[in-house]
């Protein structure tokens, strides 16, 4: 043999879902995005959505550091893969179905842009499998391919990898509980004589999976920069809240507030963020950075992205937003008649129900990567969120439904944090954001 394996190596690792998680089969029968199904009808991740996922995110993350020899770890026309990636199994998976819908600048419904998504739900426990061949042309690359694997590992761990769709706005993340593997050298006979009998069940598992720790068979180096930042802002609501679901089952509701978890968990989805963050930051550049011109939607197309439905390519967005559970709230039943505006009295027959939350706190997550030369720096960034967040915090940006009756008011609730530490200097932030936007609209700060 010219070239033969001289090592193999299979991990394993265990954790459960952190977020809705949706993988499109493209066959569309039940929504507008079904999830992809086994011949017995069991929701999985395929093995080969699973390595795109890697190979795409971990460029990002580390651009330039070793590429070739990342693209020669999962394959390219030239090298075959030395990372095979197996089917993401989930275990008793339960699946749900998120409506979505698109709205305009004064929160109205944009006809014909609803959209239903079937999803896994969050806490769904996974298996995840890997197999890393040495061949005896590559032994010299072992250790840096060995990095790359705990830079996977870390990435799941810390929410900076991904999986499935509709990632950047916050599906896909998920936890890793314990990592084990099992490592044969097939330089010797009697290691090759075990593989032959081996099976993924005899496949010990390890100890809780520590960021920083060497848990493969070859040491960690020294751990790499990324180019990722991640915002994170504490916020509590301030009376109540609701995030329609009119999936409310056999309850005598008209809507509720939405759930994660079987119900668990109320949730502000990132795509109610997202559409929040993007509308009011818009009205902050028309505002304080005339005259108005496409300059301003241009910015925010570049952070938050932009549709196919404009003219021109659509954009991806630059910003992930994740979707944020809240904690220690309370249901509020409410029943309501709708009022007629011109007389002020009870319109006939308009009697509705719904359930709110009341009070409660929860983290808003931003996260983003640094981008081309030409793009906006990571501190222009920070300034515009922090515009955005300046306003949730003091109650001037309500999200969600029924805002008009006071409904999805926050305040603060701790220290804004930056890449895990405090925030300091915003003063300084806010004028690196005001001047990358005067630079790109010629105008300046009113």
């Amino acid at each position: 043999m010219a070239n033969p394996i001289v090592e193999r190596t299979y991990i394993r690792i265990d954790g459960k879902l952190a977020a809705p998680l949706s993988a499109g089969s493209g066959q569309d029968e039940k929504t507008d995005h079904d999830m992809i199904r086994n011949q017995q009808g069991q929701p999985f991740v395929p093995g080969s959505s699973l390595a795109g996922a890697f190979l795409h995110q971990l460029q990002q993350l580390y651009p330039g550091l070793e590429d070739r020899e990342l693209k020669k770890l999962f394959g390219t026309s030239i090298w075959q893969s030395r990372l095979i990636v197996y089917d993401m199994t989930l275990h008793a998976a339960e699946l749900v179905i998120r409506d979505g819908v698109k709205l305009d600048s004064y929160k109205t419904a944009i006809d014909q842009a609803k959209y239903e998504l079937e999803a896994v739900e969050r806490e769904v426990s996974y298996t995840m499998r890997l197999e890393w061949i040495v061949r005896a042309d590559s032994e010299k690359e072992k250790e840096k391919e060995a990095q790359w694997l705990y830079r996977i590992i870390d990435g799941l761990a810390d929410g900076r990898i991904t999986i499935g769709a509709k990632s950047n706005r916050g599906f896909g993340k998920i936890t890793v509980d314990r990592v084990g593997y099992m490592h044969f050298n097939h330089r010797h006979p009697e290691e090759s004589r075990k593989w032959l009998h081996w099976s993924w069940d005899q496949l010990s598992m390890g100890s809780m999976w520590e960021r920083g720790n060497n848990q493969l068979p070859i040491p960690r180096s020294a751990p790499s920069a990324t180019t990722e930042h991640c915002l994170t802002i504490p916020l509590a609501i301030d009376q109540t809240l609701m995030i329609r679901s009119y999936r409310v089952g056999d309850q005598p509701l008209d809507y509720k507030q939405l759930y994660s978890g079987s119900e668990k968990w109320p949730v502000i989805p990132g795509t109610t963020w997202a559409g929040a963050l993007r509308s009011r930051l818009l009205v902050l550049l028309e505002s304080f950075f005339p005259p108005k011109n496409k300059s301003h939607e241009q910015i925010v197309d570049e952070l938050f992205g932009a549709s196919n439905d404009k003219k021109g390519d659509g954009k991806a967005s630059r910003i992930l937003v994740e979707e944020s559970v809240i904690r220690e709230s309370r249901k509020l039943p409410v029943t309501r008649n709708a009022i007629d505006r011109f007389t002020g009295g009870t319109i006939k027959g308009a009697l509705y129900s719904s359930e709110p939350i009341v009070g409660g706190h929860t983290e808003l997550v931003l996260r983003w990567r640094e981008g081309s030369a030409e793009g906006l720096s990571s501190k222009a960034i920070i300034g515009m969120l922090l515009w955005v967040v300046k306003d949730l915090q003091e109650g001037l940006l309500a999200v969600g439904g029924e805002t008009a009756v006071g409904r999805g008011v926050f305040k603060e609730n701790g220290a804004v944090q930056l890449d895990g530490i405090a925030l300091k200097e915003e003063s300084f932030y806010f004028r690196e954001a005001a001047q990358a936007v005067e630079k790109r609209i010629g105008g300046t700060f009113a």
